[in-house]
């Protein structure tokens, strides 16, 4: 009975000091955001990929300039490290052609990621206390792709035009993690063959232009120009792939973000397997991983 008493004592001595802890923890964030006693936490968010999860607003990659007649399913995993923060999380595409690949439609999705963020990081995104790792679910994002021409001896390269719409299935707002607000993407892809030896080997540049668009607070937007080179090396069945890319927004809260890419794939049949490495230079996480498997399914089985 005295050791039932004891314990209860320990614990009523022990509320008023994780209370007074907890309070001490909201009014150290208060005072950090200048809180104005009314506004929600997420208000203080900076929906900017600077200081955002790296889901939230990605820089696209630059895709291919011809469409693929073939129905494309990919899957991958995600690894983005820097100090103070780590996420992990799956990614899912898929391509389907039309009119003998004319036209496309596409949708790529990342829709769960663990992520962990120090307090550091916490403090400088402006996130309430005690929210520094958990799960978040992603962006869905889907579109088309229309080819406006297809290389051939004329001496014209392939271009498409891609219009890709981004929904508000991202939660997480309150960690940082998603913007929770729509946005879409037009951008035309260009690319040109330099070498090429039967199906030996071949040598590609290419270049990718837009706009990128998404819904701020407050009833606004940011409009961002999109960017980006590449160079692709194939010989026989295996590729590397490099590229450049970023966007700029006009509001210059941390929404000029470039990121520098390298690929190394294999092609065995239908299967492509590949690793992906990106590196922030700017306004974006400093470094991202990925590993992944593409199917190709011809659209005459």
């Amino acid at each position: 009975m005295c050791c039932f008493l004891f314990y209860v004592f320990i614990f009523i001595q022990l509320l008023p000091f994780n209370s007074l802890a907890q309070v001490s923890e909201f009014d150290r964030w208060a005072q950090l955001v200048n809180w104005d006693g009314v506004s929600s936490p997420e208000s203080y968010i900076i929906t900017s990929p600077k200081y955002m999860g790296p889901g939230a607003l990605p820089v696209p990659y630059l895709r291919e300039a011809k469409i693929s007649d073939k129905i494309i399913f990919e899957n991958a995993v995600e690894y983005y490290s820097q100090p103070g923060e780590t996420t992990v999380n799956t990614f899912h595409q898929a391509q389907i052609p039309f009119a003998d690949g004319k036209i496309a439609l596409i949708s790529y999705w990342r829709p769960l990621e663990y992520f962990t963020l120090d307090q550091k990081t916490l403090d400088e995104r402006k996130i309430l206390p005690q929210k520094g790792k958990g799960y978040a679910g992603g962006d869905l994002y889907f579109g088309t792709l229309v080819q406006l021409l297809t290389e051939n001896n004329n001496g014209l390269p392939s271009a498409n035009l891609g219009i890709t719409f981004k929904t508000t299935t991202g939660k997480g707002l309150e960690n940082a993690r998603h913007i929770n607000a729509p946005g879409y993407v037009f951008d035309v892809a260009i690319e040109k063959t330099i070498i090429e030896k039967e199906n030996d080997f071949s040598l590609k540049a290419g270049t990718q232009l837009g706009f990128y668009v998404w819904q701020q607070k407050l009833n606004t937007q940011n409009d961002a120009l999109l960017y980006g080179i590449k160079s692709s090396l194939t010989y026989k069945n295996t590729g590397l792939l490099l590229s450049y890319a970023g966007y700029n927004g006009w509001i210059d809260n941390g929404d000029k973000p470039i990121v520098a890419r390298a690929e190394i794939q294999q092609k065995v049949k239908s299967i492509r397997y590949y690793f992906l490495y990106q590196y922030g230079i700017r306004d974006f996480i400093e470094n991202g991983f990925r590993l992944g498997v593409q199917l190709s399914v011809s659209t005459k089985n």
